[in-house]
């Protein structure tokens, strides 16, 4: 994707806006760089919960799950409270790298109800 110039751009040490006009290829690091910088909690609950949707939708956690909040515990560390007695919470940690921010959410998620103890799936033995 090819972005014309003036670009508007955030530094993610300096919250500075930087303008340039050269003519810019976007890349997914970029994309994701800008989108930490400028995520707000109540938006990586949104994508939290629309994760938890989707592996409810998929059967692959045994019950509907919601995310009242998000609880930041550090730079790039988050925990997920839920006012459900089988899981009280689960964590994840997420910078900017290798993984999008939905993989990281599924692994956590997946991992903590992995944990859980009863049979799989929340179904009676």
């Amino acid at each position: 994707m090819w972005v014309s110039a003036p670009v508007m751009l955030t530094l993610t040490q300096s919250r500075k806006p930087v303008t340039t006009n050269r003519n810019l290829v976007a890349t997914a690091g970029a994309v994701r760089r800008a989108t930490v910088v400028n995520m707000t909690i109540e938006d990586i609950k949104l994508r939290v919960q629309t994760t938890l949707d989707e592996l409810s939708s998929e059967h692959l956690i045994p019950f509907k799950l919601t995310a009242h909040r998000v609880n930041t515990d550090g730079p790039g560390k988050y925990v997920v409270p839920f006012y459900d007695s089988r899981i009280h919470s689960f964590g994840f940690s997420w910078i900017d790298g290798g993984s999008s921010f939905k993989e990281v959410v599924r692994a956590a998620v997946l991992d903590r109800v992995k944990s859980m103890d009863g049979p799989p799936n929340g179904r009676s033995a």
